[in-house]
């Protein structure tokens, strides 16, 4: 599907859902929930707008807040892409795109592995990140420019990856993992060459106090510019603390200059 403009007009739960399709080109707009849903294999949204996913009643013409989404208990927020599964590849493809005043995440991601989310230009967004990774592994996040206001709440529906290193706040690019079941963990992912800003640039975050691998491991954050953040990166998962596993953080701007990595907690 393309050249189209596809209105939801507060009524329909996604503008275009659910596998198998590629939509380019065109206008996504305020659906009740979400402008991109992603429940299976071959979903590819290239060079779109989307615009107005899941917006407060209170706003004439904007949709709803009553979505499920945010994953395993439901919550009130959209996002503009809402994609969940359990820990399986699905492959999305998300390039390109302009997204948008969404009440919720730009992208909230639920156990869905092996996407990726590239050249897309992200802002003015909802809720407790522009761009959330939960028990999602193997994902590229790559070239991106994401600004997302500092002063939203931070994540409400994962209680341990509520807090950075400076206290509960939003973050431009969200990483969480409280559990293994269902091999929902987040590993292997690649953060590279984004312009990401909110109050925390990069937040990764997880329940290692209940047990030590209880946290986003094995990732790659490199080359990322966090200007504009309040705290540049958060990591929740030292060096050594579980055998060999660690983060890679290289050429990034954590503490304000090239190359310096971030706050550990």
């Amino acid at each position: 599907m393309q050249k189209l403009t596809l209105d939801g007009a507060g009524v329909a739960t996604y503008n275009i859902c659910c596998r198998g399709y590629v939509v380019e080109n065109s206008v996504l707009e305020n659906s009740r929930c979400s402008a991109i849903g992603a429940a299976g294999k071959g979903v590819t949204a290239r060079n779109n707008q989307m615009l107005y996913s899941a917006q407060p009643t209170n706003v004439p013409g904007k949709g709803s807040v009553s979505c499920a989404t945010g994953g395993f208990g439901g919550v009130a927020e959209g996002a503009a892409i809402y994609s969940e599964a359990k820990a399986v590849n699905l492959g999305t493809v998300i390039d390109g795109n302009t997204i948008k005043y969404s009440f919720g995440p730009a992208m909230d991601i639920n156990g869905a592995w092996g996407g990726v989310f590239k050249n897309n230009q992200v802002s003015d967004n909802t809720a407790w990140a522009a761009v959330s990774l939960y028990g999602a592994s193997n994902w590229l996040i790559q070239g991106n420019t994401i600004r997302h206001p500092a002063t939203e709440p931070p994540q409400p529906y994962h209680p341990y990856c509520a807090t950075g290193p400076n206290g509960g706040h939003s973050a431009g690019i969200f990483l969480c993992q409280d559990t293994d079941t269902n091999n929902l963990v987040v590993n292997g992912n690649t953060i590279t060459g984004n312009k990401t800003s909110s109050f925390y640039g990069i937040l990764s975050v997880g329940a290692d106090e209940v047990k030590p691998y209880w946290a986003p491991r094995n990732n790659t954050f490199s080359n990322n510019d966090v200007s504009g953040s309040n705290v540049g990166c958060g990591d929740d998962f030292k060096p050594g603390q579980w055998l060999t596993d660690q983060n890679t953080w290289t050429g990034n701007n954590c503490a304000g200059s090239p190359n310096t990595g971030p706050s550990f907690f």
